[in-house]
């Protein structure tokens, strides 16, 4: 097993700096569509969940912001790439640290009411790869060459799985049961 999650590693960490920048700067714009999409249909027609998502958007665009703007100097001037892939791994980790605390809050107090929906895997790649980021580019030499901060890519995946399938089987439980299963 051991042999296997470190063969995963070598092959993340085969991906070139410039590569991951283009990964980022998608990735931000696609947060920019979703949650500046969702911000423009509730102010345009205000719903239940409007002060969620606008919280929500108050956050996630302006980062989104930043991780774009850095990708795109990044990618235009190389002198620049370790800094901006730094200050993205510490956005990107620090969004995966909210999200394992927002869904042990799933996990334990129950799912929302209301509109909620849940993408098996998209939650563990997602808290994932901020952590990688984080211990590729956002640390130390001396602390990314220790065991921990290697393995702490797969570390995070496995408690977010746990989540993950937990939060998905009380979201099948939920739709079960308004269905009168």
């Amino acid at each position: 097993m051991t042999h296997l999650i470190r063969l995963l590693l070598e092959k993340a960490d085969a991906f070139s700096p410039r590569n991951l920048l283009w990964i980022n700067l998608g990735l931000a714009a696609l947060i920019g569509i979703a949650h500046g999409g969702a911000l423009l249909a509730v102010r345009a027609n205000p719903t239940p969940d409007a002060a969620a998502i606008e919280s929500l958007a108050s956050i996630s665009l302006p980062l989104a912001g930043l991780v774009a703007i850095f990708s795109v100097l990044a990618l235009l001037f190389r002198g620049v790439q370790p800094a901006s892939l730094a200050l993205q791994g510490f956005i990107l980790a620090a969004v995966a640290v909210a999200e394992l605390v927002w869904g042990l809050g799933l996990l334990f107090r129950g799912l929302p009411e209301g509109a909620f929906s849940w993408s098996p895997g998209l939650f563990s790649a997602s808290v994932c790869y901020g952590i990688f980021m984080l211990s590729r580019f956002g640390v130390p030499v001396q602390i990314k060459s220790t065991a921990i901060a290697y393995f702490s890519p797969a570390v995070a995946v496995v408690l977010a799985v746990f989540i993950d399938i937990g939060v998905f089987i009380q979201l099948m439980q939920k739709i079960s049961n308004q269905f009168g299963g």
